[in-house]
């Protein structure tokens, strides 16, 4: 038989595969599926017109894994168009080649319409599965006998998607009507053979139908989006009307609107019922107002009012141009609650003296009350303008009191972005091979270099601040700041515990030896703070060397790091204003400019001693690095609302962990003193 081998990039293509029922996790909604054995499938070559046998090569040198098992989508009937297609995922790093098989774990969303889905997957009715891949090489082998194909063997190739699927298709085929007319199409030609041009014209009309059809479908797809978009506002207009009837009316539109909160059409009509009757006892005590629905005044508004809320917030600040305008700088001396209550109601053209304070916290707070309370006021009939607001100005200061907490390590250690929560590793390579003479007429000799790998991995931390009903109704705005604050230093405090913590523990290193360790050599003689104690670890920081113990590094030392009780004598040590009247008594440090910085968390385990430290500048050498989750840049915020709860939630949380790098920049004074 002959061989050639040939290479390219190919269309998207389809087979089908199959799920194993026995790997069904309700719990966690995966199942297991086997998306390709390698078996032979007939296929047709258009280009070259003629039929062929498709054999795809399952190893982890053919297949290019990666795309799959980076969270591929698990898509309706390969459909792409948008994203109500997508009903599920392939599990990261689930894909994988066991005797001669492709495996893989998909998980199913948790939305509503992919619910019948998957249980139609559980009960075994929906059984099948098809791969799409695309085709980048191939070994093609000619026929040796009459009637028989040439082969086609898939060596490089790469699965895209999983798709669950309604009808199988043959194998290797996108759907069974595809098969047919491609079968029928190559009959045609062997009884009506073309000419290369006739040919050439239909294929081009084939590929003018094709796109003439995906555009119709993009088309539908956003005709029905736009669609959807318009009842969805017919019917919340409708609702903050008070027209009960048209919802009702229009179940479709109904099941539309409450379908993300699960609600049924008796529900719709009972909180109709109840939340915008004209018929309350408190319609005749308000006055009825039609409100500006001009866009821009309400973000003037409401900008201006964020300006204030955050001047009443913070530590100082002056007031823009629109808050002076539209006569709200009055506000920010006020620091209280129920003013910025009265002031969203006076916006909205509602007399807010007619209402309690306990009132004005259920209209702030709740959807419920401020329907009923204010239903007479047409204008009003969102909850979110209070809680949106707040939510705002405690974001902002959580951050801004974050910001400004002390945290001494900074100086000294790198901040690092980790993309998830799994362990991740940070590796130092070694010396570059060194150079040597070449003679001439020999070879260069190529040499490698060593590496050194630290593991560090993510962990979560949160607390929680609400504003309670409580709180508003004692118009204590400044408690609520005075808890932000206090969340905020314990933000700034635990990323210090985390990065004195490392220091402290002198836990072991991926070679297994502690940190601060003679095997490392940056652990110097125990002594109080002297010339001479200090010139030492100065010393071992000059004789680092790399990985390789090659060459030396050069490191010089930048930060002096003490425990509070040794901060004196430090600045002391390396004055800059001291002139001494002899020579042999000048201060070696005082041009140097070093920094000293004092830390009480700064002892060991016992709690007994006072270790001091030398640090090189991070910029030269991987000192203690803290990492953060990829899009933080520190303490974050995360807004819960809740109509059942008295109060709105803020919890605060980050994603840190901190971990050293390199010992090879730090060395110890074990001072016990």
């Amino acid at each position: 038989m002959q061989k050639r081998k040939e290479s390219h990039q190919s269309d998207q293509l389809t087979r089908m595969a199959m799920i194993n029922p026995d790997t069904v996790n309700e719990e966690n909604r995966t199942v297991e599926v086997v998306w390709s054995k390698g078996a032979p499938v007939k296929r047709y070559d258009w280009r070259g017109d003629y039929y062929y046998v498709e054999e795809l090569v399952v190893s982890e040198d053919a297949i290019r894994m990666e795309r799959l098992n980076n969270k591929a989508p698990l898509l309706n009937n390969h459909s792409a168009y948008d994203l109500d297609s997508v009903i599920g995922v392939v599990e990261p790093n689930s894909v994988r080649i066991e005797n001669g098989e492709a495996i893989a774990t998909i998980r199913f969303s948790n939305r509503k319409d992919v619910n019948p889905i998957w249980q139609d997957v559980r009960d075994g009715i929906i059984s099948k599965v098809s791969v799409g891949y695309k085709i980048y090489g191939y070994q093609e082998v000619d026929a040796s006998d009459d009637g028989e194909l040439p082969r086609r063997m898939i060596n490089d190739w790469e699965p895209y998607e999983l798709s669950m699927v309604c009808i199988a298709a043959d194998d290797g085929a996108g759907t069974r009507s595809d098969v047919n007319e491609m079968e029928n199409r190559a009959k045609e030609m062997e009884n009506n053979p073309m000419t290369e041009e006739e040919l050439k014209v239909a294929r081009e009309k084939e590929e003018a139908a094709r796109k003439a059809e995906e555009k119709k479908i993009r088309k539908e797809a956003r005709e029905k989006a736009l669609k959807d978009v318009r009842e969805a506002t017919n019917l919340v207009n409708a609702l903050y009307r008070g027209d009960s009837d048209a919802i009702v009316k229009n179940s479709e539109q109904s099941r539309k609107m409450l379908i993300d909160d699960g609600k049924t059409l008796d529900e719709v009509r009972e909180y109709l019922i109840n939340n915008v009757a004209e018929n309350d006892e408190k319609t005749e005590t308000q006055v009825r107002v039609t409100v500006d629905g001009d866009e821009r005044k309400h973000n003037r508004f409401f900008s201006a009012l964020t300006n204030v809320v955050e001047v009443m917030m913070s530590r100082g600040g002056e007031v823009g141009d629109d808050v002076k305008q539209l006569g709200l700088e009055r506000l920010a001396k006020r620091s209280s609650f129920s003013a910025i209550a009265e002031e969203i109601l006076a916006f909205r053209g509602i007399r807010s003296n007619q209402f309690s304070r306990d009132e004005l916290f259920r209209i702030m707070t709740s959807h419920r009350e401020a329907t009923s309370l204010t239903r007479a006021a047409t204008g009003y009939h969102s909850t979110d303008d209070f809680s949106n607001l707040m939510g705002t100005n405690v974001g902002r200061m959580l951050r801004r009191e974050y910001d400004i907490a002390p945290q001494t390590f900074r100086p000294f250690t790198t901040i690092g972005v980790l993309r998830d929560f799994r362990p991740s590793s940070r590796i130092q390579t070694g010396d570059y091979p060194a150079l040597v003479k070449k003679s001439e007429n020999t070879e260069i000799k190529y040499g490698t270099s060593s590496d050194s790998k630290e593991t560090i991995q993510l962990a979560t931390y949160a607390s929680g601040i609400a504003l309670t009903r409580e709180l508003f109704i004692n118009d204590d705005l400044d408690g609520l700041m005075r808890m932000i604050r206090s969340s905020a230093q314990a933000a700034a405090n635990l990323e210090s515990d985390l990065v004195y913590g490392v220091i402290n523990t002198n836990g072991n290193m991926a070679d297994g030896n502690p940190l601060f360790s003679a095997a490392h050599g940056n652990i110097g003689t125990a002594g109080a703070l002297s010339v001479a104690t200090l010139s030492e670890l100065r010393e071992k920081l000059l004789k680092m060397k790399t990985l390789d113990n090659q060459s030396y590094i050069n490191l010089m030392m930048k930060f002096i790091v003490v425990p509070a009780s040794l901060q004196t004598e430090a600045q002391k040590l390396i004055a800059t204003n001291l002139y001494p009247a002899q020579t042999a008594n000048e201060n070696p440090f005082r041009n140097l400019n070093l920094e000293v910085i004092a830390e009480p968390r700064l002892t060991d385990n016992a709690g007994t001693s006072r270790p001091w430290y030398v640090i090189a500048d991070p910029a030269s050498v991987d000192t203690i690095e803290l990492a953060r989750l990829e899009g933080q840049t520190g303490i974050e915020m995360r807004q819960e609302d809740d109509i059942n709860t008295l109060g709105i939630k803020y919890v605060a949380y980050m994603d840190v962990a901190a971990k050293a790098i390199d010992w090879r920049g730090m060395t110890k004074n074990p001072y016990a003193g």
